[in-house]
């Protein structure tokens, strides 16, 4: 991939070969990204080639992860500490915040290292760096649909209706994947700086699994704090979730609409500050 083909101009000033020129405006970059969208495309097909190679069971793995929590988290959670949701079937009531809470966290922890994994790739050429922590949201993506066809027959299994207001589980899902690549683009550049976050990163995301009504129902979550909650977006897609499949009702307004806006600010704020740190990634990398 040349420079030139991006639209930019070649420099030896700069330690990676290239500088851009003419300003380096977020609608600039949005515009050169849709350029290399085929870029982006092979990326991901490169992710999802790398994640399944050489594995025995192959694609199943994404069946297998959120099925595996899905009996431990039923093993504790219900039969140890009798969690009470309502009336539901546990595994379905689970299972429904680990469809969400499965894609965020593989996502994210494949995209978090790919800029010092592709070291050698960022420092030879410039193009939209943007595109490798993207490209690993979007092969997860696949992982996500898989999840979500089995979703939908374990809800038949359990006999849980299947009603209109499962449609609702498409703007949630759009919350879900802005929030997630919000974090893959924050993370990943943070990352090229402190190479700490990737021993903190498994923390972080142990503690984010908790403070989500994943394992248990947000109704636990005392009054005063559930406004608190909301303010992490992946709270608003799972309670929204639940409410969609196990409620067949809408999902609660406020809610969804702080959810929505925190995960598009912060999609805003991640691209932003990607875009920025962007021009010293091939010098630290």
């Amino acid at each position: 991939m040349s420079a030139s083909a991006a639209g930019y101009r070649a420099s030896p000033d700069s330690a990676s070969g290239y500088v851009v020129e003419g300003g380096r405006r977020d609608a600039h970059r949005l515009r050169a990204l849709w350029r290399h969208r085929g870029l982006l495309w092979s990326f991901t097909l490169r992710e999802l080639q790398v994640r399944y190679r050489q594995a025995a069971l192959g694609f199943a793995w994404a069946l297998l992860q959120p099925a595996a929590l899905t009996l431990v988290t039923t093993l504790v959670f219900h039969t140890f500490l009798r969690i009470d949701v309502g009336g539901f079937a546990y595994p379905v009531f689970v299972f429904t915040g680990l469809v969400a809470w499965t894609f965020f966290h593989t996502a994210v922890s494949g995209a978090v290292p790919t800029l010092v994994n592709n070291a050698g790739l960022v420092r030879k050429i410039w193009f939209p760096r943007e595109a490798l922590p993207l490209a690993t949201v979007l092969a997860v993506g696949l992982d996500l649909a898989a999840a979500l066809l089995l979703w939908v027959v374990l809800l038949a299994v359990f006999g849980v209706g299947l009603t209109p207001a499962l449609l609702w589980t498409l703007p949630l899902l759009l919350i879900l994947v802005a929030f997630t690549a919000a974090c893959a683009l924050l993370g990943a550049a943070i990352n090229v700086r402190f190479r700490d976050v990737k021993h903190a990163l498994p923390l972080v995301l142990q503690v984010f699994f908790f403070a989500t009504p994943i394992v248990y129902p947000l109704a636990l979550v005392p009054a005063g704090w559930r406004r608190v909650a909301a303010l992490n977006p992946l709270t608003g897609v799972v309670a929204g979730l639940r409410d969609a499949a196990l409620h067949a009702r809408a999902p609660d307004v406020e809610r969804t609409l702080i959810s929505a806006a925190v995960a598009l600010l912060l999609l805003v704020l991640g691209y932003i500050v990607f875009t920025r740190a962007d021009r010293r990634f091939a010098d630290i990398v």
